[in-house]
């Protein structure tokens, strides 16, 4: 199992998901995890319903942060905030292909999807 963790991190590290700049945002924000250095900056368009009609991110920290932020990017096209906010690490990780994940990488993990729901509030 451990080698699908890997896969889909290097997967995801080697293409992310959305990676770039909007020509002209509606929302954005500036994430930072000061637990591992991660940052994540976010840009969203939304469409006249208020749903995510294009997201866009740039950033650097560990592989699981890029990899949660790529996977996340995808999975919020079409939603609106709340559906955003209840989204939740169980979701994060279901996207992965994850069971579990360390406490000390929680952070990590969640930053992008944090950095979304701050975005949109």
């Amino acid at each position: 199992m451990e080698d699908l963790y890997q896969e889909v991190l290097l997967a995801a590290a080697e293409n992310p998901q959305n990676f770039g700049e909007l020509a002209e945002p509606t929302h954005e924000h500036d994430g930072f995890n000061a637990s591992c250095g991660d940052k994540v900056h976010v840009q969203l368009k939304l469409n006249d319903t208020g749903a995510i009609k294009e997201i866009a991110w740039k950033g650097d920290g560990c592989i699981i942060s890029q990899a949660a932020m790529s996977a996340v990017s995808e999975s919020v096209k079409g939603l609106n905030a709340g559906e955003v906010s209840d989204l939740q690490l169980p979701d994060v990780l279901e996207l992965l292909h994850f069971d579990t994940i360390s406490p000390g990488r929680i952070k990590c993990c969640m930053l992008g999807l944090e950095s979304i729901k701050k975005a949109l509030s």
